[in-house]
């Protein structure tokens, strides 16, 4: 999906101001990187559990994720919530970033049509336009473009029932 661009008075051209829906994995981090050119994303939106410890997505500890948004000049949205109130947080940061004039929020889903009617959906409630421009690509495309691209994923978490300490550094 390529962005509309605008010419401002100067005759500048005008990109459109984003939000992404970050995670700090690897799709996110892509979807960033294809759309970067095309918008000017401002903030990133995570969502937390209910105490604020851990990411919903990958159980990212705040202070990684307070790093990425550092590092990659965004203002960092973030809210707490359960899975049964996931949705209405969400929105409640969308109307945060609307008010900054953010129009479009990119989010790395690649499949899965009720991931996409969700990012949809949320996105209506404020007049705001869901970017998916991962949407239908193969993963193994995804990973060959995230490595080609230079980017570097660090391992901060994983699941111990599939790693046993041997996968440890």
């Amino acid at each position: 999906m390529e962005a509309h661009r605008t010419r401002g008075r100067t005759g500048v051209v005008v990109k459109p101001r984003a939000a992404i829906s970050w995670s700090g994995g690897k799709d996110c981090c892509t979807a960033l990187l294809r759309t970067y050119q095309e918008y000017d994303v401002v903030a990133m939106i995570t969502m937390f559990g209910d105490d604020g410890a851990r990411s919903r997505s990958h159980g990212l500890r705040p202070e990684v994720l307070s790093a990425h948004a550092e590092r990659l000049a965004l203002r960092n949205l973030t809210g707490c919530c359960s899975w049964r109130s996931y949705t209405k947080e969400y929105i409640r940061l969308l109307s945060d970033a609307s008010a900054m004039g953010v129009t479009h929020v990119i989010f790395g889903d690649i499949m899965g049509d009720a991931h996409r009617a969700w990012d949809e959906g949320v996105c209506a409630v404020h007049g705001v336009t869901a970017v998916l421009p991962l949407w239908g690509e193969s993963t193994r495309t995804l990973v060959e473009e995230f490595v080609a691209s230079g980017s570097t994923a660090v391992i901060v978490t994983a699941r111990a029932a599939y790693l046993d300490s041997t996968w440890l550094g």
